[in-house]
């Protein structure tokens, strides 16, 4: 069984998307976390 470089580089690359999908995806997950931590922290502030 030959495995062509072909389909080697479309493997790589298809790993390569997944995981910055991921990366995006937690980073985006992150940065809405602190916003809306900061958001209840204000309006906390707010109605004390």
């Amino acid at each position: 069984m030959r495995v062509s470089l072909h389909s080697i580089g479309w493997w790589i690359a298809g790993v390569c998307a997944v995981w910055l999908v991921g990366v995006t995806v937690r980073g985006a997950g992150a940065v809405v976390c602190v916003l809306q931590g900061r958001a209840l922290r204000g309006s906390l502030d707010w109605l004390q």
